[in-house]
């Protein structure tokens, strides 16, 4: 899966913030993975300079959540 996102808004008085971004990336990977192999299996972050901000978001705000499929989530990145 390749996610993206514009960094100008993430960074500016814009719509989306950083947090918003790492929201809608928490609810992609909930909705690319709602079977338990696809739980199960490792992700690994590629990411650079505000992607990696916003990855190191992505990591806290799920390991809070109580939502059961993002619990997996959490477990799985390497």
């Amino acid at each position: 899966m390749s996610y993206g996102y514009n960094s100008e808004t993430a960074l500016s008085k814009g719509v989306t913030d950083i947090d918003d971004e790492a929201a809608m990336l928490l609810d992609r990977l909930a909705g690319e993975r709602r079977h338990n192999v696809e739980k199960s299996r490792p992700i690994i972050f590629v990411a650079h300079s505000l992607g990696g901000i916003v990855v190191k978001k992505v990591i806290c705000v799920s390991h809070i959540r109580v939502m059961a499929n993002l619990v997996e989530f959490f477990s799985c990145t390497l």
